[in-house]
């Protein structure tokens, strides 16, 4: 009989033991753990109750005996509410249709088995799961192991890969948010916030007491735009905390919202500082405004079709059968949305969801470029200069360093007319027998590259105490090539890359971004291969016996010797540089040729976050190439020592626009058609943000300034820091060290900077040559066009004339006989093509001053910051230089660049010859010249003015995010957030964090004398000591109750952004036409400059005051987490000084501005109020917003979309 309270329907399915997953619903994973389901889906149908109630049991039915439904009563659980609840926040889906049951087979309802594999011998029991978490046994707790059949806990979960994201089916009962999908839940969030929401498109509140009457309606809670409402026409000089201090002084309206907006804001505040922290100092927001990374849910238009290049066939994927025998070969699969597969190509689900990326590398492969050629062919190789080899480079074969150019001859006879050229004898002899070696290396290809996935961080052991530091998304391997008929090369391509494509929650445009990144991997991972195929054949030669598996079987001797003769002057240590680039990888020469730049996830960031979001490519950003090096003042032993690398990182992160056009068909029958592979690059002309990576960090600097012993001791607590899982710790006390430094760090990085000004200078005079060579190109064949009637017909007499003399001589011309018609179209088309290879040009000119401005915005930031001693020193040697090469190299080369540009815009029209779309092409390009003219002109300003100090830095558009990064870790937000890190953080990471500031407060004489009295291996003794407690095995303990303060630093740093006297009038003038800042909104930030420079970056420092615990309630996020059942909530309108959940003995008295008349956001601390009672919440509760984090995503049939339709709808 029914349970009075069963749910309608079947009855629940009992789980089996091996799908159980854990449910606990806590960070930290301590307590019971719950079981429920494993398939990865929220099942919208009643045999979803033993995931609701955790019952596990396996009890069966058998025909003859129906089953009775689960008593829902018995486990207090109201079955309808709780459906009916689920239902509204949608989270609740359709369990996707259950596959026949194999026979022999036990059925798993709701689960997709892995493709049938062919039956082999040996047990398929090792198995590798990506990503890692979607492990059915996964545990965010603990990892377990299987000894001797039974399941073992061993050690508790690194932190930093405890923060996954929240696409577990465990997660739906923490209600994750959208972004906590991608970047997981905060372990100090308990509303499953990720932090990493955007903080003017998210809608979030305050929660208030009762209903009432609101600026912006009545209701029960305030959110941003009732505090944007209060804010208007404030005093621009205040805060906004001061600005609601103000309001509630003069009790100008309900003292309850100005409150829940103060802490509404400063939380937002804090998670827009997080956010800077962690992603290079770019916010969330202004990706979204920047289409960097976007949640639109419309789809993306493709509609290419065709045939894929043969090297990406199906046929070309290797199998997967062969795997799983053995723990260093296990199979990899996945357990993603309710799906389980094997990551294959012989999958039809993986297949389906990587055409898009294939169908876009067949289009890129053959894009008019001869790099790919180039790197097939003899012909394109050169001898490096010997004086550009570095002294301590790889020896071996040092005099036989290789590049290869696009400036080749492949014709026959080549050879002997390019002395320049290698092998030239050896080549003469393939010529005169006929051989091919381009088409030999082709074939080889063809027959012998195959594909593989793999995991892109295979570093990742589990039990073992390490995490994801780097991401390898492709290699290239091959072997066999003492066996000719074993020779073959391999590409794997990491799926990482390729999981977001199997899952429902992304975007179409984050899936257009992963698309992109496997296109550009694999790309990258095709170049490595051509370049080693060529090899292959060279070193296949050298074999005596060549059977039919040979690629060489059946030549002649004399072809092999001549094949054996290449090999010996092509033998090289390294694989060849490519033209002029300092460091030879030859997928990233491919991606730079054709790209722009290397392509790169946009979610890199400062190591602050966990490094789960780099394996996530679903936003993207073009980083330049060559890339810098962390120590640029050492000859690295494979770099060529005549290119100094640049000493920064700059990076532009790619609207979506920029690589999702590649997906249409008209762009490759219009643009492509039209400018070729210059099309493709990925560059923006304007809009972008430009992301700051900057490690140029000297140990000779750090002992500079702390002594030997010390600096080593700095960077391995900063080491430990990161590795525990407080990267907001070690950001903060990395600021705290690198201003101790401040100035040497300054010097050493411009004296390196200026030492990569010849190389610009260099690049800039190669794109000034192609213009000037374009321009004398357009202007022979307009005179061509112009000349007299006799003479063209002249000019086609004596083309018909030359074309029947070949004939005779039994040549075949190319070309054919000319007529007046055909004689003018041509014309017209060499025009067209010399038009546009003209205005491409122009744009790599525009982009190469844009890269150049960045790289002096960089350096304006810093001198500003110097004092002004400081600044005399810098200018003598370094400002002043590059302020000459400013005034006298780029200016005058872009006013006479935008002259000409007029001039043809002039002839063109008055000859009736320009068309609408090339004369908006050619103001574009005026335009953005212009602008780049602007920026020159205010970073000469910055430079020669002595009173500039950060805040007067204003470049618009994609250069404000530089100067910013310099300030945003010496805000009060951050320090902030620093303290309430510490609190949380257990006592070794205090102790860590107290010797840490103790050192950096020493000053040079201590130093010099502590690095005298103790040795780096007593000191590094000591810090292991130090470290031994946090073990894996031992992290899971409790640490006990906090018993330090940190000491009150004994001198403040000195600060660096002080005002300068002005030396004299008449220099307010401004070289540029001023125009008002555009407002905050539009820039995508909710807080204008946030985080201004006024003062040092602030130490934490105690303070003493029995009020911290009342003060820290007042705050958005208190740290001490809810106890189990309970709320944490602000207590009423009492003042006593206690906090539910919270003890005060516990928590040690931090002060943030001083004085127990503080408040803890900075402003006074009125009498008489206090909190209010307020709750936090957030709108996801609300139909709306859900509605949009639940959006119905199109099947495998269409990744992006509807098919064709690029239409918003």
């Amino acid at each position: 009989m029914a349970a009075p309270n069963s749910p309608p329907g079947p009855a629940p399915v009992a789980q089996m033991y091996d799908d159980e997953m854990d449910v606990d619903d806590r960070d930290d994973g301590s307590g019971n753990n719950s079981n429920g389901s494993s398939d990865g889906t929220n099942k919208d149908n009643d045999n979803d109750s033993d995931y609701l109630s955790g019952n596990t049991s396996e009890s069966e039915s058998s025909d003859d005996e129906p089953a009775e439904p689960a008593d829902w009563s018995v486990v207090g659980v109201d079955y309808l509410a709780t459906k009916e609840a689920l239902d509204a926040i949608g989270e609740r889906r359709s369990r996707p249709p259950t596959p026949p049951t194999p026979p022999g087979k036990p059925s798993r309802p709701g689960i997709h088995p892995p493709p049938e594999r062919t039956p082999l011998t040996g047990v398929k029991t090792f198995q590798q799961w990506i990503p890692y978490w979607s492990d059915p046994k996964w545990n965010d707790a603990y990892y377990t192991f299987d000894e001797d059949g039974k399941e073992t806990e061993l050690a508790e979960v690194p932190p930093l890969d405890k923060q996954r994201p929240a696409l577990l089916p465990k997660d739906a009962l923490r209600n994750p948010t959208h972004y906590a999908k991608r970047f997981g839940i905060h372990a100090h969030q308990s509303d499953g916030r990720s932090r990493m929401s955007p903080t003017i498109s998210t809608t979030r509140r305050a929660q208030l007491s009762h209903v009432q009457e609101t600026l912006t309606g009545r209701k029960d809670y305030v959110t941003i735009h009732d505090a944007g409402i209060l804010l208007r026409g404030a005093d621009p000089t205040l805060t906004y905390a001061e600005t609601f201090t103000s309001l509630l002084t003069a009790n100008k309206g309900n003292a309850e919202q100005f409150e829940g907006c103060r802490q509404l804001l400063e939380m937002l505040e804090e998670d827009q500082a997080w956010q800077q922290a962690a992603f290079y100092n770019v916010t969330t927001d202004e990706k979204a405004a920047h289409d960097a990374h976007s949640d639109d849910p419309n789809p993306v238009e493709y509609d290419l079709e065709g045939p894929v290049h043969p090297l990406f066939s199906r046929s070309q994927w290797l199998s997967e059968e062969t795997r799983g025998d053995t723990e260093e070969n296990p199979r990899l699969c996945y357990n993603l949305y309710g799906n389980r597969g094997e990551w294959c190509a012989q999958n039809d689900a993986v297949w389906e969801v990587l055409q898009p990326a294939l169908q876009l590398a067949t289009r890129f492969v053959p894009a008019c470029h001869r790099i790919f050629e180039a790197m097939l062919c003899v012909e394109s190789r050169r001898r490096v200069d010997p004086s550009r080899i570095p002294d301590n480079g790889i020896t071996e074969n040092k005099g036989n360093w290789i590049y290869f150019t696009t400036n080749y001859d492949r014709s026959p006879g080549s050879a002997s007319r390019n002395p320049e050229q290698l092998g030239a004898p050896h080549m003469a002899v393939l010529d005169f027998y006929g051989f091919s070696l381009y088409e030999t290396v082709q074939k080889f290809l063809t027959d012998r590259l195959r594909l593989q996935l793999y995991s892109s961080a295979e570093a990742w052991k589990k039990g073992e105490n390490l995490t994801i530091k780097d991401v390898v998304w492709g290699t290239t391997s091959s072997s066999g090539a003492e066996d000719p008929g074993a020779a073959g090369i391999t590409i794997f391509l990491g799926a990482e890359m390729i999981w977001p494509l199997l899952m429902p929650e992304f975007t179409p445009k984050e899936k257009a971004s992963c698309t992109m990144m496997i296109v550009a991997t694999l790309l990258h991972e095709v170049a490595h291969s051509f370049v080693r195929a060529l090899e292959f054949i060279l070193d296949i030669a050298r074999v005596d016996n060549h059977d039919p598996s040979s690629p060489l079987f059946g030549q002649r001797r004399e072809v092999l010797v001549a094949l054996r003769g290449l090999r010996a002057e092509l033998d090289s240590d390294l694989e060849p540089f490519y033209e002029d680039e300092p460091i030879q990888e030859a997928g990233f020469a491919y991606e730079n040729a054709i790209l722009g730049g290397t392509l790169n996830s946009a979610f890199m960031g400062f190591g602050v976050m966990y490094n789960h979001s780099i394996m996530m490519p679903i936003a993207l950003q073009l980083e330049t190439w060559p890339s810098y090096e962390p120590f640029p003042h050492l000859d690295t032993p494979t770099t060529l020592k005549d290119y100094p690398l640049p000493v920064d990182s700059i990076s532009t992160l790619l609207p979506s626009e920029t690589y999702t056009k590649f997906f249409r068909q008209a762009f490759w029958q219009t643009e492509h058609a039209k400018y070729g592979y210059r099309a493709l690059n990925l560059k923006p002309d304007n809009g972008a943000l430009t992301v700051l990576n900057r490690r140029f960090l000297r140990m000779k600097d750090l002992i500079r300034v702390f002594g030997r012993t010390h600096g080593n001791w700095l960077l391995e607590a900063l080491r430990f820091m990161k590795k525990l899982g407080h990267g907001l710790l070690h950001a903060y006390c990395s600021e705290l060290m690198g201003e101790k430094m401040e100035f040497v760090w300054v010097r050493k990085r411009f004296h390196q900077e200026c030492k990569v000004w010849k190389v610009r200078t260099r690049a800039f005079d190669k794109v000034l040559d192609k213009i000037n060579s374009g321009r004398a190109e357009l202007s022979a064949i307009w005179q061509a066009i112009h000349l007299p009637e006799a003479d063209k017909l002249a000019k086609i007499a004596n083309h018909n004339q030359l074309y029947q003399e070949a004939l005779s001589r039994g040549e075949n011309p190319v070309g054919g006989q000319l007529d007046w018609h055909t004689y003018h179209f041509r014309l017209r088309v060499q025009f067209s093509n010399a038009f546009n290879s003209l205005i491409m040009s122009h744009r790599d000119m525009h982009h190469h001053l844009l890269h150049e401005i960045r790289c002096i915005q960089t350096m304006v930031v810093d001198y500003v910051q110097q004092a002004l001693s400081n600044r005399q020193t810098l200018h003598d040697r370094y400002v002043g230089p590059l302020y000459r090469i400013i005034e006298e190299d780029l200016e005058p080369s872009v006013q006479d660049t935008i002259s000409s540009l007029d001039r043809l815009r002039t002839d063109l029209n008055a000859s009736g010859s320009l068309s609408a779309e090339d004369d908006d092409t050619i103001q574009r390009i005026r335009t953005f010249l212009q602008l780049d003219l602007n920026h020159l002109a205010k970073s000469k300003f910055f430079l020669s003015e002595d009173n500039v100090v950060v805040d007067n830095l204003l470049w618009e558009g994609e250069l404000e995010t530089i100067p910013r990064g310099r300030a945003k870790k010496k805000s009060q937000t951050m320090k902030r957030m620093a303290t309430k890190e510490l609190c949380r953080a257990p006592p070794v990471v205090r102790r860590l964090v107290d010797k840490f500031l103790d050192i950096i407060e020493i000053n040079k004489d201590e130093a010099r004398k502590e690095d005298a009295a103790r040795t780096r291996d007593g000191l590094m003794d000591a810090i292991k000591r130090d470290m031994k407690p946090v073990e894996p095995r031992k992290r899971g303990q409790k640490g006990g109750k906090p018993f330090w303060l940190l000491p009150t630093p004994t001198e403040s740093p000195e600060p660096t952004g002080a005002m300068f006297a002005r030396p004299g009038a008449g220099r307010d003038v401004r070289p540029w036409q001023a125009a008002p800042a555009p407002p905050p909104q539009q820039r995508g930030l909710l807080f204008g400059q946030p985080n201004a420079i006024a003062e040092p970056t602030p130490p934490i420092s105690p303070a003493a005051g029995p009020n911290f615990a009342q003060r820290y309630a007042n705050t958005p996020t208190a740290f001490p987490r809810a106890r189990e059942g309970e709320s944490v909530l602000r207590p009423g309108s009492s003042s006593s000084g206690s906090t539910p959940g919270v003890d005060n003995a516990d928590v040690p008295a931090f002060d943030l501005k001083g004085g127990d008349d503080v408040g803890f956001g900075g402003g006074p601390r009125k009498p008489g109020w206090g909190p209010f009672g307020t709750a936090w919440c957030d709108s996801r509760t609300v139909s709306e917003e859900l509605h949009r984090e639940g959006v119905k995503t199109p099947g495998f049939g269409s990744v992006f979309g509807r098919k064709g339709d690029g239409k918003k709808g």
